[in-house]
Order: structure tokens, then C-alpha cells, then sequence
């Protein structure tokens, strides 16, 4: 038990002493063009009064495509920067359907009779995007912990099957403006290169309540 306890001192040691001799990681102004891929879906909970059960469901997933350019905006030398940019993020979702539970659309047009219809389609998405976060971590540590938000413009809000073409922004459905909170990290592989993954997550309603039939807390 003497011999481990003593390993392990000695192991403790030997890290805090390659910790003490690592060379300082500073944060440099960069700024890029970047493109990803990534994963994108939107839920909502049933209500009780359309659907056998009232809880949340996957109405569209897909993968969405990110393209545009961001900075790096030191603070301090080694602790804080901002990161910021200007992204447009394509995707295209199809309809997760549920032969129990089927994704009700309110199909009627100002002046004619209820038309609630079934929706198999995919929901095509793109977005003009302007995120601001703050990155932070320790002086010797080139990984970053990221938090801040992203406010989005929708460009295109489509819901297109066979036969039919719903524009969401034309019929006033979607939202004018998105605001998402985004957590995330960055590592530092050199200077001029860094990986970096973020996880968002929509503050507001995107969609007026009415089409989308009982569906809410989208």
C-alpha cells in the first residue's frame, strides 16, 4: 500500500512539474472562411387533444451544411477573446412520420374552409447567422470552453412534397428573427488552425402557433 501511495506522489509530481515547464498558448486575432457539417432537428410536444400522448416528438431532422467567416478577437493574451462571424447554414429535413401519430399541417389559405392535412414532406431551411461568444481557458491550455448566442434571419422556410409548396416566411408562419443559445469548444493545433464544435439550442418559438396542429413549445 506504501509502494502505490508512493507511485502515485511521484506520478503527481511528474505531471505538475510538465505542467509548470509547458510553454504559455497565446491567443492570436485570426480570421477565416469555414465550412462544416452538421446535424439539425426540430421537436415539439404533442398536445393531448390531437395526439394519444403529450410527449415531445421529432418533427424534422437532417443535416444541415454551414459555410461563412469568423474571427478570433483576443481580450487578454492567454484567458479571454470573442469569437465571432457571419454563416449560412443550409438543411434539409425530412418529416420523422408516425403512422399512430402523423405530423398534422394547417393547410388553409384566408377566406376558405379548415384544411388540415398530413405532412411527409421535407422541410428545406436556410439561415443567415451571426453568432458572438465568448471563449475562455487557462494559460497553458490550448482548449477553449465557448459560450454566448446566435440571433438568425431566415433566408428560405419551405415544406415541399409531391405536389404541394408551403412557404412558411410568404404565409407569415416563421419567425422574423431566431436567437439560440450556443455551448461549445475550440482547440488550438497551431496559430493559424483550430478545431472547433458547438451545440445549440433555439430560445424562441420559430413557428406561430395554428400550423403546425397541436404541436407546441417548438
Amino acid at each position: 500500500q506504501e509502494t502505490k501511495v508512493y507511485k502515485d506522489s511521484v506520478v503527481k509530481v511528474q505531471k505538475e512539474k510538465e505542467l509548470e515547464n509547458r510553454n504559455p498558448v497565446s491567443l492570436n486575432f485570426s480570421a477565416g472562411l469555414m465550412a462544416s457539417i452538421g446535424f439539425s432537428g426540430i421537436f415539439g410536444r404533442r398536445d393531448l387533444q390531437y395526439y394519444s400522448s403529450d410527449t415531445a416528438t421529432g418533427m424534422f431532422f437532417g443535416f444541415q451544411f454551414t459555410l461563412g467567416a469568423t474571427a478570433l478577437i483576443p481580450i487578454n493574451q492567454y484567458n479571454f477573446a470573442i469569437r465571432t462571424g457571419v454563416l449560412l447554414e443550409y438543411a434539409d429535413m425530412p418529416t420523422q412520420t408516425d403512422a399512430w401519430n402523423p405530423l398534422i399541417v394547417n393547410r388553409t389559405k384566408k377566406g376558405e374552409m379548415e384544411y388540415l392535412d398530413e405532412s411527409n414532406g421535407n422541410l428545406t431551411r436556410a439561415l443567415l447567422s451571426f453568432p458572438v461568444l465568448v471563449a475562455m481557458k487557462t494559460m497553458k491550455s490550448p482548449a477553449m470552453f465557448d459560450i454566448g448566442a446566435r440571433v438568425s434571419i431566415p433566408l428560405i422556410e419551405e415544406i415541399e412534397e409531391s405536389s404541394i409548396k408551403d412557404d412558411l416566411i410568404d404565409r407569415g408562419v416563421r419567425t422574423s428573427l431566431d436567437i439560440a443559445l450556443l455551448v461549445g469548444g475550440e482547440i488550438i493545433v497551431s496559430p493559424r488552425f483550430l478545431v472547433f464544435a458547438f451545440f445549440d439550442v433555439q430560445m424562441n418559438e420559430p413557428y406561430k402557433k395554428g400550423f403546425f396542429v397541436g404541436i407546441n413549445d417548438i
